[in-house]
C-alpha cells in the first residue's frame, strides 16, 4: 500500500471512531412570533425536531437564558407527547426560567422524521421592539440513552405589521412615481 492509501484510511478510520459531528445528528429550528402589539413582549415559539442520528429521540430539554427570559408558559407538544417547563433557582433562592422538555413513552421521533407542534410562549425581561431569535441549547436524549446536545436555530415566522406597512408605502410610491414619470415619446425619424 502507498503511502497516500495508509493515509487515507486513517482519515477515514478517524472520522468513523470520533464521529463526523454528533451535535449535527439532531437538530432543532424555531420560529418566532410575536403576540399581541409592536411593543409586547410576548413571544410564542414553535418547534420542529429533526433526527439525523441512528437512534429514536426519545425527549428534550431546551435551555432559556434567564437574562434574557423572564416567563415561560402554555408549553404544547404533538401528540403522544408530554411537556413540562422547569425554573433554576439562584443562590439567593429566586426562581429564574429554566428550560422547556418534552418526552414520550411512544416510539419517539424515528431516524430521518422530523416532528413539528412543539411549542411554548415565553416573555422578556427587557423591552423589545424587534423578535428576539436568540439561540437557546437543546440537550436530547436517545433511544439507548446517549445525549446530543446543540443550539436551536430560530427563524421570524412573519414581518411585524410596521414593517409590511413601509414596504407597501414604499412599492406604492415606486408605482406611483412610475406614472407620473414617464418618458417622453419622441419622434425618431430614420433615414
Amino acid at each position: 500500500m502507498s503511502q497516500k492509501t495508509v493515509l487515507i484510511l486513517y482519515l477515514l478510520l478517524f472520522l468513523l471512531v470520533c464521529g463526523i459531528g454528533t451535535a449535527s445528528a439532531i437538530s432543532i429550528t424555531s420560529d418566532v412570533q410575536r403576540l399581541g402589539s409592536e411593543n409586547s413582549n410576548l413571544f410564542h415559539y414553535t418547534y420542529s425536531v429533526y433526527n439525523n442520528s441512528v437512534e429514536s429521540i426519545y425527549s428534550f430539554k431546551i435551555d432559556f437564558n434567564s437574562s434574557i427570559y423572564r416567563l415561560i408558559s402554555s408549553p404544547e407538544a404533538p401528540l403522544d407527547w408530554n411537556t413540562r417547563i422547569g425554573q433554576y433557582k439562584t443562590n439567593s433562592g429566586n426562581p429564574i426560567p429554566g428550560y422547556y422538555q418534552a418526552y414520550t413513552i411512544g416510539a419517539g421521533i424515528l431516524p430521518g422524521q422530523t416532528l413539528s407542534g412543539f411549542s411554548v410562549n415565553v416573555s422578556l425581561t427587557q423591552p423589545s421592539t424587534s423578535i428576539l431569535t436568540s439561540p437557546h441549547s437543546f440537550i436530547a436524549s436517545t433511544s439507548s440513552g446517549n445525549s446530543i446536545s446543540g443550539s436551536v436555530s430560530s427563524s421570524v415566522v412573519a414581518p411585524e405589521p410596521s414593517t409590511l406597512t413601509l414596504m407597501s408605502a414604499g412599492f406604492g410610491s415606486l408605482v406611483f412615481l412610475r406614472r407620473i414619470i414617464k418618458p417622453k415619446k419622441t419622434n425618431q425619424n430614420t433615414f
